[in-house]
């Protein structure tokens, strides 16, 4: 089953073993099933933009009602309040004067990633609509829960983005009304010890007993990922990237905590032009074990 999308020729990683030996041979799978709007996939990551390619397939049916906006540091979040009921991404640039001071420090200096953005399209852009890319799962909902801003985010925001993501209640924060069988963490962090914290381990115990499952990236520093937190946690799969010859990625973490691999080089997907603030809606690629976590969401 091939889609009309315009764009679906450059998404390799979508294509069969015979043309690209590290593909997810999804198209072959597609003939088989699409994905069910029964389903609905959480993207914990920077929140999202409003894109052409993902509207349709937002919970709310638009990017500011899409979800919930997680992180309580101002500086952080960068849209001049904490906890929120609107998702969408305002752009985590940031400049060398944001580097020198005490909020930023040590903190990369940079354009804004559209992180989130990019990985709910590799899950779920709208599919067989004659534009853009499709994504992997045609039909499921997508719920958006913002964790991610100006130099990263919190341990404690992303715990409480995933126990609301799987319908529990938090805190402060109106419920879930649609709640998540899949949660995406394209995200992570280093640890000097091969532990999981008990704040990432509780929250993921909660959700997966309630029946949710947990994708999270490997990590890209080329390090055993027992080293890279949530990798390292139970109750996770944990995923590494390939290439488009099924070798493992020069910049993914690898080791015995990994459990599958999936496409991570040239993903293109959802995205924006803009530097700073969102402005143009456009398709780019990107590179990391973040863009193959979401294939395996999707699926």
């Amino acid at each position: 089953l091939v889609p009309n999308d315009t764009k679906f020729s450059e998404q390799w990683h979508l294509q069969s073993p015979e043309q690209y030996v590290g593909a997810a041979n999804v198209a072959q799978a597609w003939s088989i099933s699409q994905g069910s709007a029964a389903i609905t996939i959480a993207d914990i990551d920077t929140g999202i933009t409003a894109h052409p390619d993902l509207v349709n397939r937002l919970v709310g049916g638009q990017a500011s009602k899409a979800g919930y906006d997680f992180i309580n540091d101002l500086p952080t979040a960068n849209d001049k309040n904490a906890r929120d009921t609107d998702p969408s991404d305002p752009g985590d640039w940031l400049t060398q004067a944001d580097s020198q001071t005490s909020d930023f420090t040590d903190c990369e200096v940079g354009d804004s990633s559209w992180h989130g953005t990019h990985t709910a399209g590799i899950m779920a852009a709208q599919a067989n609509n004659a534009t853009g890319i499709a994504g992997v799962d045609w039909h499921a909902k997508l719920l958006i829960a913002r964790v991610l801003g100006k130099c990263g985010g919190y341990t404690s925001d992303i715990a409480d983005a995933m126990r609301w993501a799987a319908g529990m209640s938090v805190t402060n924060v109106p419920t879930n009304s649609t709640p998540a069988k899949v949660l995406n963490l394209s995200l992570g962090g280093t640890t000097e010890t091969a532990t999981c914290s008990n704040t990432y381990q509780s929250a993921i115990n909660d959700v997966v007993n309630r029946g949710a499952v947990v994708v999270v990236a490997a990590g890209n520093e080329t390090m055993d990922a027992k080293y890279s937190e949530p990798a390292n946690c139970q109750n996770v799969i944990t995923v590494a990237a390939v290439d488009q010859n099924a070798n493992g990625s020069w910049f993914s973490n690898f080791g015995a905590k990994v459990d599958i691999a999936a496409p991570g080089e040239s993903i293109i997907s959802t995205n924006n032009a803009g530097v700073t603030a969102p402005t143009t809606d456009i398709f780019a690629t990107g590179d990391g074990t973040s863009f193959a976590t979401p294939i395996v969401s999707g699926t």
